[in-house]
């Protein structure tokens, strides 16, 4: 059981692993203590941006506070900023974050992995109003960006090169 029940943010650019550990902690920690979340659980808009993530955030930090008061420890999964969420809810002194980070090379490898095909890739620029290439170069941009985030607000950080899902898992619930 955590000492104290916290709202805990599992964040990082697309290809860091959020989605991936996030299905495995939903199978690996208690229900009773733990309320897990992901950011775009309720869709993302086409186009869906700052001012979206910045209403989804606050929706999931609002659950997170009703938690808290129940004694339960609430994990939300997706790309948020400390600096943003901080901003959001000055209030709220229990947030943490948990930055997952991977070098920019293999952002792109895992980015790149999930479109294999010319129909996906075509799917995707459909959705996004981008290229593939855009968007891969968007996220090696701003990998150390958030990495520097996460160490001027003293956050955690798990380096996700090189590593299977279930360590970066098991490295995870040793923090919450």
């Amino acid at each position: 059981m955590p000492d104290i029940t916290k709202i805990y943010f599992i964040t990082g650019v697309c290809g860091s692993g959020k989605t991936t550990v996030l299905s495995l902690l939903k199978n690996m920690l208690p229900k009773d203590l733990y309320d897990l979340h992901d950011l775009d659980e309720r869709g993302v808009p086409k186009n869906g941006g700052r001012l979206w993530r910045f209403e989804e955030t606050k929706y999931l930090i609002s659950i997170g506070k009703e938690n808290t008061e129940k004694e339960i420890t609430t994990i939300i999964s997706g790309f948020s900023r400390p600096s943003e969420t901080k901003e959001l809810a000055p209030e709220q002194k229990n947030i943490s974050f948990i930055l997952l980070y991977a070098n920019p090379d293999t952002i792109e490898e895992r980015i790149r992995g999930r479109y294999p095909t010319e129909e996906s890739i075509k799917k995707f620029t459909d959705s996004r109003g981008k290229t593939i290439d855009q968007f891969v170069q968007e996220n090696r941009n701003f990998t150390e960006t958030m990495r520097i985030e996460a160490e001027e607000y003293g956050c955690n950080i798990i380096n996700t090169n090189n590593k299977t899902p279930g360590e970066i898992t098991r490295e995870i619930i040793a923090i919450v």
